[in-house]
């Protein structure tokens, strides 16, 4: 997976000796903190297809071990995996001095009215911004459920090049699909990787279509921790974490 492959490259290249101090992987999100309390958050996605069900091989202990040792798992077929490695990642992007904008991505954002923007994932609080501006939104999601009027994720990869704008879930990394919908989006003018599991990590979407990262900064790692422990939700992690936004374009 090429974007997998460019987080653990940019992270791997800060030499960065942080050890983990505490790894939670809930229903929901997997949490990781390491000694220094950065602290890192991605969503857990559970496979049911795997063979003898999700699961963590190898590397056990995970706690005491160096960070970058987990961002192999970045590559790993099990989707668990992937999500320690993301999370692992997310705690390593996590550093002070990092030039970010706390205010909401769409703030940073032209949204000219009539624009037309793909959002994979859906994002409940962002689209009736989206439509109070006069966007066009179409909205690709795994689970239909969550929102009747989207369409099926696998349509994106058809329907995101005629899109001036591209909003997708970080979610996407740890899905596996992530290489594929940054493809489809090649042509788009803005491409958003967005959700708690961004990395913020510039360096290595240079070079790619995303031209803004828009994710979290855990500031409560033990409140956040423990609300993963007990499978909760993102909407659980308000007043843990802030927003925070990097442009991929200043190559921060």
């Amino acid at each position: 997976m090429e974007i997998c492959r460019r987080i653990r490259m940019a992270l791997e290249t800060r030499r960065d000796d942080a050890r983990v101090a505490d790894v939670r992987i809930g229903l929901c999100y997997t949490g990781i903190r390491l000694e220094d309390d950065r602290t890192g958050v991605a969503f857990t996605s559970f496979d049911i297809r795997e063979e003898g069900g999700p699961r963590l091989d190898g590397l056990h202990p995970l706690a005491g071990r160096d960070a970058t040792d987990l961002l192999r798992f970045l590559g790993a077929s099990s989707s668990v995996e992937r999500a320690v490695g993301l999370a692992a990642a997310n705690a390593l992007g996590n550093r002070p001095g990092v030039s970010s904008e706390e205010v909401d991505f769409l703030e940073a954002l032209e949204v000219p009215s009539g624009a037309s923007i793909g959002m994979v994932g859906f994002f409940g609080p962002v689209l009736p911004k989206l439509h109070k501006m006069g966007a066009s939104v179409t909205v690709f999601e795994k689970n239909l459920s969550r929102y009747p009027l989207a369409l099926p994720e696998k349509e994106a990869a058809n329907r995101l090049p005629d899109c001036e704008i591209a909003l997708i879930t970080a979610a996407s990394i740890v899905n596996g699909s992530v290489d594929r919908l940054l493809r489809a989006a090649e042509s788009c003018r803005e491409v958003v990787l967005l959700g708690v599991s961004t990395p913020l990590v510039a360096a290595a979407f240079s070079g790619t279509p995303v031209t803004r990262l828009s994710g979290v900064v855990v500031t409560e790692p033990q409140r956040i921790l423990n609300i993963i422990s007990e499978g909760g939700g993102r909407h659980l992690f308000k007043g843990g974490t802030r927003k925070v936004n990097i442009s991929v374009r200043d190559g921060l």
